[in-house]
């Protein structure tokens, strides 16, 4: 490992996600109050380890992606850790080392399983240009906690939402949930009845007379849910998740 990994409450979002880039307008911005900034700060054969910024709180996520953990995900609070002295007014530098140290020693497991969840939709009635057709899509993930939401708490669970929004999400998309993961983790709570949820942008046509293109972010309390059964977080209007025909303009 080389290097030190400046942590704390002034880091920017970084510009970095497992999946590409494409298609739709970029989400709306949102409070501070509600958002998790991720930044992947060092990577193996098997594993991304990610620093989560939520204000005060800052802590590492050590996100499996291959071999017999793969989808689990490791978790430890830096402000409860003895590894550095976090300050939410000036930037902690912590070495790639150190940090996978400290996950070593002091990490849970928080995310027993996860993947990604992906299916085609209905057809989209917009008309964007003679003689093409977009099919809507559902483009997020199911994750399986290891105990229930209420006992790993409202903070953990939105860090936990954070990171695996940038393991399965095109990255606007994975800024977007990451921006309301605060909301994300309450309403999971909310309706908490186990540890299996679905967290999941999709696509579809909104309106009664007039139709727009509306991006929903929706969660269930189960595992692989259909957009159908998704509670709605928030719209973003005007966009679809994927891109259109070019010829459309």
């Amino acid at each position: 490992m080389k290097g030190g990994v400046a942590i704390g409450a002034a880091a920017a979002v970084p510009g970095m996600a497992s999946a590409s880039d494409s298609g739709g307008t970029a989400p709306p911005d949102t409070s501070d109050s509600d958002g998790v900034e991720t930044e992947v700060i060092a990577e193996g054969e098997n594993y991304k380890l990610y620093r989560t910024d939520a204000g005060d709180r800052v802590s590492l996520g050590k996100f499996y992606t291959g071999g017999p953990k793969e989808g689990k995900l490791e978790h430890v609070n830096l402000n409860e850790s003895n590894a550095v002295e976090v300050s939410t007014n000036e930037e902690v530098t912590i070495s790639q080392a150190t940090a996978l140290e400290t996950v070593e020693s002091s990490s849970i497991e928080i995310v027993e399983r996860s993947k990604n969840v992906n299916r085609e939709l209905d057809s989209c009635s917009q008309d964007y240009c003679d003689g093409f057709t977009y099919t809507h899509v559902q483009t997020g993930f199911s994750v399986e906690f290891t105990d229930a939401t209420d006992a790993l708490g409202k903070n953990a669970v939105a860090e936990a939402v954070s990171i695996l929004a940038d393991i399965y999400l095109k990255t606007k998309w994975a800024r977007w949930v990451s921006g309301l993961a605060g909301i994300v983790a309450g309403t999971l709570l909310s309706i908490a009845t186990g540890a299996k949820y679905t967290v999941s942008p999709w696509d579809q046509d909104k309106g009664w007379v007039f139709t727009n293109p509306v991006v929903e972010l929706g969660v269930s309390n189960g595992w692989d849910t259909h957009a159908n059964n998704l509670t709605n977080i928030q719209d973003n209007e005007r966009a679809h998740i994927g891109s259109l025909d070019g010829r459309c303009g």
